[in-house]
């Protein structure tokens, strides 16, 4: 925008400074219509850029679509905290008790996308119901009733 303006105005200056230059009137009248005609095209020339298909029409993704980073790892943050939150309390709901679950995903991406489930198992109190079954394979069917995650992005730490 600030090309074509300086573009517009410099045509427009040249084209004074000649008319004032050139004593002959003919010569004067040529050249003035030689210069409405650059003066024209100058002004006509942003035209092209709206229709051609690479330009993004007022450069929408680069004013628009940008989001705080601040504001985005906000609200990540207590969007993995509140699955946290409710994972661990499934799990107390389920007499499971003593685990920890921690999530980590991509904080600064729109797409929210959980990374791995970290599952901390050094305090688990086995109640007599899951005494007899694969601790692993019960926190891991509980946790993916809460959140749809893949098997294999829950770890377990003991």
């Amino acid at each position: 925008m600030n090309s074509w303006l300086l573009s517009l105005v410099g045509i427009a200056f040249l084209g004074v400074l000649v008319d004032i230059l050139t004593p002959n009137k003919n010569m004067n009248k040529f050249i003035r219509s030689v210069f409405a005609i650059f003066l024209l095209f100058v002004i006509v020339s942003p035209i092209k850029d709206i229709f051609n298909s690479k330009t993004k029409l007022f450069n929408i993704d680069d004013n628009v679509n940008i989001i705080d980073d601040d504001f985005l790892q906000k609200n990540n943050l207590l969007r993995i905290r509140t699955l946290e939150e409710n994972i661990n309390a499934y799990l107390i709901k389920n007499n499971i008790k003593g685990v920890n679950v921690i999530i980590a995903a991509n904080m600064l991406e729109f797409d929210f996308e959980i990374l791995e489930v970290a599952v901390d198992i050094k305090n688990l109190v086995l109640t007599e119901k899951i005494n007899h079954k694969n601790k692993y394979e019960v926190i891991t069917n509980l946790i993916r009733q809460v959140i749809n995650v893949k098997k294999d992005i829950i770890k377990f730490y003991e």
